[in-house]
């Protein structure tokens, strides 16, 4: 499957912290639990692109394996790293 992050001056959206986006992994603790808008990483499926919006979009790759939770306009994810970035213009 194909997923997406966007971001907002190469941070989050929403939340607090920083993200690695040359191609490192970014990742929340393996003790922590994975939780819609409390704990985890949240990422767009093709659908979900629209719903969400910031000043940068990229492709990333999801550790599925490390877990995942999917909800109606987004996954929460363990881990993910860029595979690209995405051309994108709000015009």
């Amino acid at each position: 499957m194909h997923y997406y992050k966007w971001t907002a001056r190469n941070l989050p959206i929403y939340g607090t912290g920083t993200y690695d986006l040359a191609g490192g992994w970014n990742e929340i603790p393996p003790n922590a639990e994975l939780k819609a808008c409390e704990c985890g990483f949240h990422v767009c499926r093709a659908r979900d692109v629209a719903s969400w919006a910031g000043d940068g979009l990229y492709e990333i790759e999801v550790d599925e394996a490390a877990g995942t939770i999917p909800v109606s306009d987004k996954v929460v994810c363990r881990r993910w790293r860029v595979v690209r970035q995405l051309k994108w213009s709000r015009d």
